[in-house]
């Protein structure tokens, strides 16, 4: 809240340094993902261009002393619902360190559960 006043505190500056007014409304404070299939599609198609997996045994290492602190039937219980191959997805979970590969996903419009700011941006 102190971060909201301090904004409505520069836009109300602004107004009297030019002569204008404002108006402020506040509306919501987190808006729903707007899905863009387009550009889903566009960057989806770039990373299977330029994808190639390259990770060092040192960084697997690493990778695999995080996966060992996480519950394997709780990784794969999270696995979101429009992915496409949805058993590649386990197999790796349950046999590699790491995903090391584009994970192909349906287009979807369902909201899954989470928090996350991208309904804002998008």
């Amino acid at each position: 809240m102190d971060l909201y006043h301090r904004v409505i505190d520069c836009a109300k500056g602004a107004a009297l340094m030019t002569g204008t007014t404002v108006d402020i409304i506040f509306d919501e404070d987190l808006s729903n993902l707007v899905p863009n299939f387009t550009l889903e599609d566009v960057l989806a198609d770039s990373f299977r261009k330029l994808y190639h997996s390259c990770f060092t045994q040192k960084q697997l290492d690493y990778a695999q002393a995080f996966k060992d602190t996480f519950d394997t039937k709780q990784s794969i219980s999270c696995i979101p619902s429009p992915v496409k191959d949805r058993q590649s997805v386990i197999d790796s979970i349950r046999k590699h360190p790491i995903n090391d590969f584009f994970v192909e996903t349906f287009h979807s419009d369902v909201c899954e559960m989470g928090s996350t700011d991208v309904g804002d941006v998008s």
